[in-house]
């Protein structure tokens, strides 16, 4: 079964200080991590191998297409770090992973809609 966690889901990343929101992804399917606007794809990390990953610069709802791709990442390997991507986009972030029903994938950077916290106490 696929599924997308992206988190933190009780506050927004603190951007600043070097936190980055992130997604696990599990299985083969087409991930929005970011319906519109631009943000970037800091690193990936395989846990349990597949064919690729490949992300597109386009807004949800569009199809993928070569023209939009941003990179193509191999799955074969399980990485013991992460693999540093620093791929930006501006449209919106789309991934279309492929390899099976147990391909397991994180994604970290910065993306995704931010919302105003009602917890942040502006720094005067």
């Amino acid at each position: 079964m696929a599924s997308v966690t992206i988190g933190p889901v009780d506050r927004n990343p603190d951007y600043a200080r070097g936190e980055k929101k992130v997604a696990h992804i599990i299985g083969d399917q087409t991930a929005v991590l970011s319906a519109r606007g631009g943000g970037h794809i800091h690193s990936i990390i395989v846990g349990v191998t597949g064919t690729l990953a490949k992300f597109y610069d386009i807004a949800a709802g569009v199809t993928p297409a070569a023209g939009n791709q941003m990179c193509t990442v191999s799955l074969a390997a399980v990485t013991v770090g992460p693999m540093i991507l620093d791929a930006a986009f501006s449209k919106g972030c789309t991934v279309v992973v492929t390899g099976g029903a147990s391909t397991e994938l994180t994604v970290s950077g910065q993306f995704g809609a931010t919302s105003k916290s009602q917890y942040h106490f502006p720094v005067r």
